[in-house]
C-alpha cells in the first residue's frame, strides 16, 4: 500500500536534491504513477533520475506504450522527460 503522506514527505525534504530512482517498470506504473496520476499528485523531484527494467509486457497488453509512460512518469516525478532523466535497463 502507498502511503501518500509518507511519500510526500519524502519528496518535500529532497526537491533539490540528485536521486536514483529504481523499480520495475510495471510496479512503478501500476503502484506509483496510476495513483498519483488520479490524485493528480506531483513530487517535485526535478534532480530524479528514474531507471527501470522488467515488466514491459504487462504494461503493453494494458495499451501503455513507451511514450505513455515516460510522459505519465515524468510528470508525477515532476522530473525532465530527457533521456538522461528516464531511462530503462535492458
Amino acid at each position: 500500500m502507498l502511503d501518500r503522506d509518507r511519500l510526500r514527505e519524502f519528496a518535500r525534504d529532497r526537491q533539490d536534491t540528485e536521486l536514483l530512482v529504481y523499480g520495475f517498470t510495471f510496479i512503478l506504473w501500476k503502484h506509483l504513477v496510476e495513483p498519483l496520476l488520479a490524485e493528480g499528485i506531483c513530487l517535485n523531484l526535478r534532480e530524479a533520475r528514474i531507471l527501470h527494467s522488467g515488466g514491459w509486457k504487462r504494461l503493453q497488453d494494458q495499451a501503455v506504450d513507451k511514450t505513455v509512460f515516460n510522459e505519465q512518469l515524468a510528470h508525477v516525478f515532476g522530473c525532465s522527460l530527457s533521456a538522461s532523466s528516464i531511462s530503462m535497463a535492458w
